[in-house]
């Protein structure tokens, strides 16, 4: 079967020739401009097989700018939102919503010509929960889409290994049908997540895959301009995490797939958001503790277990 094109053929004066040459002088032609390709007008399809090029992430309110390397100023179209700030979030569970920020080309209605507009497309949902009752903290990444590396846990990692990992985890039916196999459950990760030494600052973290090989780096990188990124006037919140004097980025390495790029870096903000909770949790001193401990109860309040009765 031969392909369809999507272009469409130029123009052309399809009316038969005059008989008489006279005729045919008298006759004024007039040259039809070609129309724009359907491509331009379409929607930009995104293929999670496509190849991107590495580029440098930076956070600026809640939107996520993409540039070719850390040291070109990023673009003024954000590559990923979420829809609210990631660094200005308070203590307690917390849940984002992880967009990729597609454009596309249509034709406006009163000009004709072919316009931008953009929507945010849903990949991950993000969620925090503190730690409970001795239970550790718990960072998900749920996947939305079918396009991505699907769901993401960051933990610990095992004893004898430092730092952290990004797990795979398997959908809950995937899991029943190995045990009723009686196969082992694989306990596969994507990235693992190790602090960085050397040159690169304050907070930096070193990203490599399961292979061991580096893909991507993490830090803090001093704010010069606060507040003057061309992107920040859309997001009040963007100021405001710019004034805290720095900006985190993300320097990808290596040339990646679309579905694990977009993974990557939802995965990055999810683990983005457990630092910023971490670093602004309200530590107890051991004064603190001795203060509470030998504080004097009310006469009529019983103390019992973890609840308090009030007779």
């Amino acid at each position: 079967m031969t392909k369809m094109s999507v272009v469409p053929p130029p123009y052309r004066d399809t009316s038969p020739p005059p008989e008489d040459p006279e005729d045919a002088n008298s006759i004024q032609h007039v040259t039809v401009e070609e129309p724009p390709a359907y491509s331009q007008l379409e929607t930009t399809t995104l293929s999670p097989d496509d190849v991107v090029q590495p580029a440098t992430f930076s956070i600026h309110g809640r939107f996520i700018y993409a540039s070719p390397d850390p040291t070109t100023p990023p673009s003024s179209d954000p590559s990923y939102q979420t829809n609210r700030a990631i660094l200005a979030a308070a203590q307690g569970s917390q849940q984002f919503e992880f967009q990729r920020v597609e454009y596309k080309y249509k034709t406006s209605n009163t000009t004709g010509r072919p316009v931008m507009s953009h929507r945010g497309k849903d990949i991950y949902t993000l969620v925090r929960h503190p730690p409970f009752l001795g239970w550790p903290s718990q960072a998900q990444a749920v996947s939305t889409s079918r396009k991505t590396l699907g769901e993401i846990h960051i933990c610990k990692s095992p004893v004898f290994h430092h730092g952290y990992r990004a797990n795979k985890i398997l959908p809950e039916q995937e899991v029943k049908r190995l045990e009723r196999k009686g196969e082992k459950v694989p306990k596969d990760y994507f990235w693992q997540i190790k602090e960085a030494g050397g040159d690169k600052g304050e907070d930096a973290w070193e990203w490599k895959d399961s292979k061991g090989k580096t893909v991507a780096y993490q830090w803090k990188e001093k704010n010069v301009a606060q507040g003057e990124h061309s992107g920040s006037s859309r997001d009040p919140d963007g100021v405001a995490a710019a004034k805290e004097g720095w900006i985190p980025k993300l320097q990808v390495l290596v040339e990646l797939d679309r579905r694990t790029l977009d993974s990557l870096v939802a995965v990055w903000c999810l683990w983005l958001l457990h630092l910023h909770l971490e670093a602004t949790k309200v530590k107890k001193t051991w004064e603190d503790r001795y203060n509470q401990m030998t504080k004097k109860r009310p006469d009529d309040v019983y103390q019992g277990g973890f609840f308090s009765f009030k007779f």
